[in-house]
């Protein structure tokens, strides 16, 4: 399976549960509905194509995505309840935790499952004992 099917099949786990998760969402004869922040850019594609050609309602979930240009606009939407689900960057969330808000990580969709480390793209560089 390739980086984008493994990122897409991650996002849509991470949508199935969440869904799961808000028992108020599911109506009499629709889908539930998972209003999700993702970022204008190339590395939230599989959101994009998944909701676009309807994949994540034939697995029985309506997604709805909320399309923001920053990682700032994107913890504001989670922070005014605009969505439930935000598929952003490790920095933006813990950013985020580190200013109080009481974000939870659902599923880690910058990886690699063939090795039990993959952290070539990211980084995060601190002072020692910071």
């Amino acid at each position: 399976m390739g980086i984008s099917c493994r990122r897409f099949a991650l996002c849509a786990t991470a949508a199935l549960a969440c869904a799961a998760a808000f028992p108020g969402f599911a109506a009499a004869q629709s889908l539930p509905v998972l209003d999700v922040v993702v970022g204008n850019n190339f590395g939230h594609l599989p959101m994009f194509i998944g909701a676009e050609k309807g994949i994540f309602k034939t697995h029985g979930v309506d997604v709805r995505l909320k399309v923001v240009n920053t990682g700032t606009d994107m913890v504001n939407a989670m922070q005014k309840r605009e969505v439930q689900v935000g598929d952003m960057s490790v920095t933006t969330f813990l950013k985020a935790r580190h200013a109080g808000d009481p974000f939870r990580v659902i599923g880690i969709i910058m990886s690699d499952a063939t090795r039990s480390n993959a952290d070539e793209p990211l980084a995060i560089v601190a002072r020692k004992g910071s």
